[in-house]
């Protein structure tokens, strides 16, 4: 398999910067930010699953991949689900190079447990030089997907086995809105296609984890969203990053709105931030907060962790009236 090599020296830099930082200035030093998620299921066998979305693979974070395979091997999920933007756009991967690339850290991933992937909207276009951003109908990820072992893309379709049912939800490209570079989520679209799906997960299995994946959480805790769902224990996105909050401000800043959204918007009071949404809905924070084609700002990304989570399913009777939530900064 191909390894990792870190061929961008300019990220070079900025890995050497998240570990010398003083603490006194700066939290980078410690690059994992892991949200941990406890909850009292009797019914269901006891089981741990990683959490990951907004990896928007690019020739700058072969650390991070390195470290999240490192971090999988050790904690031994049961399961690893990516939450959409499993690419920064259908250019990221047209080299036969850096398709090797993806494709060895998503076998290094299946190895050590199913992963189950999501579509988002950054996996569904491509960059043009005359026409700017533009949505395809398909995301090349199909086909580079289709012959890994134990990886499974959920395009409306479900994944099952022992101990799980993951049913990955797949928006079409003008829910984001047109070949701008800002989203414009829209509720009607997204109750249209989950209204035509939605046979697709009509009878649950009782006691197995049963989790719904989406990319964008915008619309989730939508009340008629909610009685569609009701079925599952748990709905997963991510999409928000966090809201581009700075990590600086990520332990004392608690509201829920975030710095801007991906529609480029500021301050508004959608469910951006990492955290728990009523009784399920999980929003992640993302592993490269600033996308590579922000050109200078993408830079910048070095300067905020690698945001992961941890799903675990237990029996421990303390946990029975409120779940254990917590969050910390570790190292790498």
């Amino acid at each position: 398999m191909q390894a990792f090599e870190e061929k961008d020296e300019l990220a070079r830099i900025f890995q050497r910067m998240r570990r010398i930082t003083p603490n006194g200035i700066m939290i980078l030093m410690k690059s994992f930010y892991t949200t941990y998620y406890r909850f009292y299921k009797p019914e269901q066998r006891e089981n741990k699953i990683l959490l990951l979305s907004d990896v928007h693979f690019n020739d700058r974070i072969s650390a991070s991949l390195k470290a999240i395979l490192r971090r999988a091997e050790a904690d031994e999920p049961s399961l690893i689900i990516i939450a959409g933007d499993l690419i920064d756009d259908q250019n990221t991967i047209d080299t036969t190079a850096e398709r090797a690339r993806l494709k060895s850290w998503l076998e290094h991933l299946g190895a050590i447990a199913p992963v189950c992937i999501c579509l988002g909207n950054h996996d569904y276009f491509r960059h043009d030089a005359e026409h700017g951003r533009i949505f395809t109908e398909t995301s090349v990820l199909s086909d580079l997907i289709t012959d890994i072992p134990n990886v499974y893309l959920l395009d409306n379709v479900k994944f099952e086995n022992e101990n799980h049912f993951v049913f990955g939800f797949t928006l079409p490209p003008n829910y984001y809105g047109d070949n701008t570079y800002e989203c414009h989520e829209q509720l009607d679209i997204l109750k249209e296609r989950l209204d035509a799906i939605k046979d697709r997960f009509a009878k649950l299995p009782a006691k197995k984890t049963k989790i719904f994946v989406a990319h964008s959480p915008l619309f989730l805790t939508d009340p008629a969203v909610q009685e569609v769902l009701a079925g599952f224990d748990f709905i997963v996105a991510g999409h928000m990053h966090n809201g581009a909050v700075p990590p600086v401000l990520q332990d004392f800043w608690r509201a829920r709105t975030g710095l801007v959204t991906p529609s480029k918007e500021f301050f508004k009071k959608y469910n951006s931030r990492i955290g728990l949404y009523g009784d399920k809905l999980i929003t992640l924070g993302a592993i490269t907060t600033i996308q590579p084609k922000t050109k200078f700002f993408g830079h910048l990304s070095g300067l905020f962790p690698t945001y992961i989570a941890e799903l675990a399913i237990g029996h421990n009777t303390a946990d029975e009236r409120k779940p254990d939530i917590k969050s910390k900064y570790e190292r790498w």
